[in-house]
């Protein structure tokens, strides 16, 4: 007995540690009870149920097995991922040394049995009852709908004839079963109008100021809807207020089977964003919410007129408007470059975020206050460039002229009589120029950054009627230039790495940067968090060996400004060094050691829930942690923030120090999906940046120079300005 209990013991605690080395699932533990029920004569009335109704103690002799069946079968497909416990209540008329089984198994629709997993385990039994238990770590299986759970116990004695019993029915000496199950339960808000459709935004001038809403939750429980204990409705404001706190709501109706149903509630809500938080608990003490926001204001009549930087209509072009909490509309401008929309009043919903594409490219990225009705005109950056083709001064007509980006054309046209040619609404950025003329090719490199007239002076290659020396020296001069031209390195900005990434770095996904100290690590992790901002996701960052406020200072001197996006609540520090440094933390989140990585998580948890979807995290840095840490402990952290934060959308960065013991290293290598390795090499300060390892994108893994620059942040070095 004392040694099924160590196994079981080890067993857990395997289970707990395993996962951190493999990819994490969030799973609940759902325990079903081996009970009888006499109306149940196909199984002989002993099932398996998550709702236990106890009887007097059955005694079932195990020598030849005892099999209990779930009942109803199940009623979707059930996914097992993690640690199955079972545990049985046994005896004997004699003490007997044997082998103890434990088997779950499926029955499909017409009866046929598959084993899924089993557990042997040789001990000795009593005269006198007591409970035994295993294990199993690892489990992962789907068991398909319609199909029946079975739960085999079995004792074989060695030698003798001693007669052994399984004793269950009884809430004194159950035996049971426990299944970790993958999103079971499921479940969907939803919130209705007054005419019953679906909402998220209801508008006042169609409500008044106070809207009467159904809040409408469809719950669906594969054991059957039995299972569900209890649920609860509650409402917050925006202020974090609450309207109501955990009602309990009674089921309204089933569904369209014995698997669902439906919970109802009524309220009215003034004007005014929420957040509804609708929970369930099941028999198995296991607690399930989901969320949803609805918001209650005035809406207004809004056109917006786009422009190009001349201030001429950009007609067709492509709009994006999103707000927080609100579905994004996706519009194209009329013919005379308008497009009119109702939207909410910010007051409620907060800035809009307007983003228009042209030619597949974004060319403005604005935010708009909505308070009123009104006409709004936006300039975007799409501009005209002229070209003037002069061949020794005089104008060359018919010369082809071509439009470059990134190596592929994109318009080609003729110069005219005066040698001029027009590329009309091209959006702003690096192009090239290629003028082609009497067989005869010259390539420019422009920017464009406004409407422009650009002169292209072209020459013949006239050698015949130059003099053999000064051909010699031209030769010598052009050789010498193509080499230089050769060593030179250009710079380009940080979102060149999206080129050494095809796609750039993932959006979900455990990132590891390692290099050595000053390499540029907390520099790097700072452009990327900007980046992410950038594209509209919110950041968490943790600092461990610095002051927050430190950390706004240098993002500011590289041209990285977080005012904005902490004034939305966007980047979220949390401050693990203030304590560590003896002094008041002066930011919202904070952990007082550095060390208490359990508390660190949880926080993390709470400001994910917090921010909704599409979160990264940022922990500058791990490494400080190892002198007083157990690198197991950090890497069991590493992988359960990466799975989370991977689970909500987003992606987790954190630093790291190639000094770190090589199996630690490993280990975080297993754990990453992407690892950006950086080097400082001494004594000229270059620094150095290549992408190692990236899961499922093509990437490249050549050293790129790159250097750290004030008003710009991370600049690359390359050989040329085409890449």
């Amino acid at each position: 007995m004392k040694m099924s209990v160590l196994i079981l013991m080890l067993l857990i605690i395997l289970s707990l540690i395993l996962p951190a080395f493999s990819q994490p699932v969030s799973s609940k533990s759902v325990t079903l009870f081996a009970v009888y029920n006499e109306a149940l004569k196909a199984y002989e009335g002993k099932i398996l149920t998550s709702i236990p109704k106890w009887g007097e103690t059955k005694v079932s002799n195990i020598s030849m097995g005892e099999v209990f069946t779930l009942h109803p079968p199940l009623g979707f497909d059930l996914e097992i991922y993690g640690v199955i416990f079972f545990k049985a209540w046994l005896k004997s008329d004699t003490t007997v040394f044997g082998k103890l089984s434990f088997i779950l198994l499926q029955v499909s629709p017409i009866g046929e049995e598959e084993e899924i997993v089993k557990t042997e385990q040789f001990l000795a039994l009593s005269n006198k009852p007591d409970e035994y238990s295993a294990a199993i770590a690892g489990a992962k299986y789907v068991i398909k709908k319609g199909y029946r759970i079975q739960y085999k116990i079995q004792f074989v004695p060695y030698e003798g004839k001693a007669k052994t019993y399984l004793l269950w029915n009884n809430e004194k000496n159950p035996t049971y079963i426990v299944l970790p199950c993958v999103d079971h339960l499921k479940m969907d808000l939803t919130i209705l109008d007054s005419a019953g459709k679906a909402k998220t935004f209801l508008s006042a001038n169609e409500t008044g100021e106070q809207a009467a809403v159904l809040i409408q939750a469809n719950v669906s429980d594969p054991f059957a809807i039995e299972d569900v204990k209890s649920a609860f409705i509650s409402i917050i404001n925006s202020k974090g207020e609450t309207l109501l706190n955990e009602k309990p709501l009674s089921m309204k109706s089933f569904g369209s089977t014995i698997y669902s149903a439906i919970y109802e509630a009524n309220a009215t809500l003034p004007i005014e964003t929420y957040r509804i938080i609708f929970k369930v608990t099941d028999f198995s003490r296991n607690v399930y919410p989901i969320e949803k926001r609805v918001h209650i204001a005035y809406s207004y009549l809004t056109t917006l007129i786009i422009k190009d930087g001349d201030g001429e209509p950009l007609s067709n072009a492509s709009l994006l408007i999103q707000a927080n909490g609100l579905q994004s509309l996706s519009e194209l401008t009329n013919h005379n470059g308008e497009v009119s929309l109702v939207l909410p009043s910010s007051n409620i919903i907060g800035a809009y975020n307007l983003t228009v594409y042209w030619r597949n490219k974004i060319v403005l990225n604005e935010k708009l206050l909505i308070n009123e009705s009104e006409i709004i005109e936006v300039k975007t950056h799409v501009y005209s460039l002229k070209v003037r083709v002069l061949l020794y001064g005089l104008p060359l007509p018919n010369a082809k002229i071509s439009l470059i980006e990134n190596s592929t054309p994109i318009e080609v046209k003729s110069s005219s009589s005066i040698g001029a040619s027009v590329f009309d609404k091209i959006p702003a950025g690096s192009y090239s120029l290629k003028i082609s003329f009497f067989n005869n090719e010259k390539t420019i490199n422009v920017y464009l950054g406004k409407s422009e007239e650009i002169i292209v002076p072209v020459e013949l290659p006239l050698l015949g009627r130059i003099p053999y020396f000064l051909i010699i020296f031209a030769a010598a001069s052009l050789t010498f230039y193509i080499i230089k031209k050769k060593r030179k390195l250009y710079p380009v900005s940080f979102s060149f790495i999206n080129k050494i990434i095809e796609g750039g770095i993932p959006e979900q996904a455990t990132v590891m940067i390692l290099g050595s100290p000053g390499s540029g690590k907390t520099v790097l992790m700072e452009n990327l968090a900007y980046e992410s901002l950038k594209k509209n996701k919110k950041c968490i960052y943790i600092v461990n060996n610095e002051f927050p406020s430190k950390i706004r200072e240098n993002m500011q001197s590289l041209g990285l400004n977080l005012k904005e996006f902490e004034e939305k609540g966007h980047f979220i520090f949390i401050d693990c060094y203030s304590g560590l440094a003896g002094k008041q933390p002066e930011e919202k989140h904070f952990i007082p050691s550095p060390t208490d990585l359990t508390n660190l998580g949880t926080e993390i948890s709470v400001i994910l829930n917090k921010l909704n979807k599409d979160v990264d995290v940022y922990m500058d840095s791990p490494a400080s942690l190892l002198a007083s840490v157990k690198p197991e402990t950090i890497i069991s952290f590493i992988h359960a923030t990466g799975a989370k934060v991977k689970g909500e959308g987003g992606k987790f960065c954190f630093t790291m120090s190639p000094v770190t013991s090589k199996e630690a290293l490993n280990k975080m290598d297993e754990a990453s999906d992407c690892i950006v390795e950086l080097q400082l090499i001494e004594p000229k300060q270059e620094r150095k940046l290549r992408i190692r390892k990236v899961k499922g994108r093509k990437h490249s893994s050549k050293w790129f120079n790159f250097s750290i620059e004030p008003g710009k942040g991370i600049v690359f070095y390359v050989k040329s300005m085409k890449v």
